[in-house]
């Protein structure tokens, strides 16, 4: 026994729904990780920018400075930290 034209057009429909929600749901899963992506990336950059300033002025830099400089999620603070290397007379003055 068939669908009644109202059961079909209901079933289409939801058909249709659940379709556009996957789409949308994909899209906004793509643009949150793109997100994700760049924000690690802006992290990234500022360790390695952190870290090549500090070694150009100060030489191979100890374990727990590196660890340090890894472990910061902080992108203002690691870019303040970067533009007081300058300042800085010594490796103890380092604050971030």
């Amino acid at each position: 026994m068939g669908m009644t034209i109202a059961e079909a057009l209901k079933a289409e429909g939801k058909a249709e729904g659940k379709a556009e929600g996957k789409a949308e749901g994909k899209a906004e899963g793509i643009a949150e990780g793109e997100t994700k992506g760049k924000a690690e990336g802006r992290l990234d950059e500022a360790r390695e920018v952190l870290q090549a300033l500090l070694e150009e002025k100060f030489g191979p830099l100890p374990e727990a400075v590196l660890g340090r400089i890894q472990a910061s999620t902080d992108l203002a603070r690691l870019r303040a930290a970067a533009r007081g290397v300058l300042h800085l007379v010594n490796l103890e003055e380092l604050e971030f």
